[in-house]
């Protein structure tokens, strides 16, 4: 099972990193004798509404989809692991006001919290970015939060204390370290949420904007007014979203199970 995830995020990261090379046309050439025909020998995924070819702007349109999704992600684990740590270490009022705040937040189904936020600080794409890492962050930090009181109740912890350990210390140099792997797990499956995110909006039209491709607008507009004569416009980009997720969740999937102890003597 380890084998799946791993070779589904390296076939997408070597489309993501070598995109240029390897698309077969320019991603953005439009071609009238060619529209909307089915997948062949010359166009693998077929063409698009204006004759564009598919599979290049798949593979084009990984570069932008992977690419919010692990900026995005990287920002909600920094920001979610940070409130979590200092709120599960801290206690009291701290522990209190940053739960308060991460409640609201988690009463907002994500999707209109990101369409809020898009709406004041308006479209693009380190807006995009900045969108999807705050809404993915209030969920990291419950879970580290979680994970940092049962470190902190540790008894190494309460001996580090009693030796006069200072708090910054026992935080980078225990705390720190023993909610590591569940921040890996986090991550992982942060960033299939961070794809799914990008979709979502730029299937909107408030993400990742046309003539550039992302896998999110290439399922939006003609794609579902051609859908029923050409469907090969949307499944493509759909399985590659899908496929990309699916990766990234088997992989924390994966994670999880090797760092959780308990899981291992279940097995």
């Amino acid at each position: 099972m380890p084998k799946v995830p791993v070779a589904l995020i390296a076939l997408f990261v070597l489309l993501a990193v070598f995109a240029p090379a390897l698309v077969l046309y320019d991603p953005l050439a439009q071609d009238a004798a060619v529209q909307a025909k089915p997948p062949s020998g010359v166009h693998p995924l077929g063409t698009d509404y204006v004759g564009r070819d598919v599979l290049s702007r798949v593979i084009a349109g990984s570069r932008p989809s992977l690419g919010v999704g692990v900026a995005a992600m990287t920002l909600a684990i920094v920001v979610g692991s940070a409130l979590g740590i200092v709120s599960g270490y801290a206690g009291g009022a701290v522990d209190l006001l940053l739960q308060r705040v991460v409640d609201v937040l988690l009463t907002l189904p994500g999707l209109v919290l990101a369409l809020a936020l898009l709406a004041v600080v308006g479209a693009g794409f380190v807006s995009l970015i900045a969108v999807i890492g705050v809404v993915l962050a209030p969920g990291i930090a419950r879970v580290v939060r979680s994970e940092t009181l049962v470190v902190s109740a540790s008894g190494y912890i309460e001996a580090a204390r009693a030796v006069g350990a200072r708090d910054r210390r026992i935080l980078i140099r225990h705390v720190l370290p023993n909610v590591t792997a569940t921040i890996l797990v986090l991550a992982s499956l942060a960033i299939g949420n961070a794809i799914l995110f990008e979709a979502a909006l730029s299937f909107l039209g408030l993400g990742v904007q046309p003539p550039q491709p992302s896998w999110g607008n290439m399922l939006s507009g003609p794609a579902r007014a051609y859908f029923e004569v050409a469907p090969w416009m949307a499944v493509f980009p759909g399985l590659a979203v899908s496929l990309a997720v699916l990766g990234f969740n088997l992989l924390g999937d994966t994670l999880r199970d090797l760092f959780d102890p308990r899981l291992q003597g279940m097995a």
